[in-house]
């Protein structure tokens, strides 16, 4: 069993949230409000867990149960206290160079094509290596939203951009596909 199945299975104290049903045509796509009010994108993955970009959780969970993270990978699963009805269908058959990928953050959307090789980005939340770009840039607010294949399947989340170029992490380099 790969640990994205055993995260999704595992039982977890149920934490309350602050979390907002999407704006976007993807459902699955929740806003998740920090102390601070600070915003981050998660996609829900089960009726109760969130998967999203760590550094969006940084700030003790925001109303999640911490239940795997990862901060050299910005991949933070949490349990919640809502029981949502639409999940992501997960995929760990990566990102591939030249495909075209749709990313979804809680009120905005774009598509565009993977670039070749993985990269080492520097961002405000420190060295991120093997990181896939995508072309266009991710908005604030974005980190953690979904990266959807073709056929609708999240095979990552977004995690940091520069504007031009948004920086998604892949879902099969990390131990959450690994079986």
């Amino acid at each position: 069993m790969s640990l994205i199945a055993a995260v999704v299975l595992t039982a977890a104290a149920p934490a309350t949230a602050e979390v907002t049903t999407a704006r976007t045509s993807y459902a699955p796509v929740v806003r998740i409000t920090c102390p601070g009010n600070i915003h981050s994108s998660a996609v829900v993955i089960a009726p109760n867990r969130v998967i999203g970009a760590e550094h969006g959780f940084a700030a003790g969970g925001c109303g999640t149960e911490p239940i795997w993270y990862d901060r050299d990978l910005d991949l933070y699963v949490g349990g919640t206290s809502e029981a949502f009805t639409t999940q992501a269908a997960v995929s760990c058959d990566g990102v591939i160079a030249g495909r075209t990928y749709r990313l979804i953050g809680f009120e905005r959307e774009f598509s565009g094509a993977a670039l070749a090789g993985y990269r080492t980005i520097e961002s405000e939340t420190g060295t991120k290596d093997n990181m896939m770009a995508v072309e266009g840039g991710a908005q604030i607010g974005m980190s953690g939203g979904a990266v959807l294949d073709d056929k609708g399947a999240l095979v990552g989340i977004i995690s940091a951009t520069n504007g031009e170029v948004t920086y998604v992490r892949e879902f099969s380099t990390t131990s959450l596909c690994m079986a």
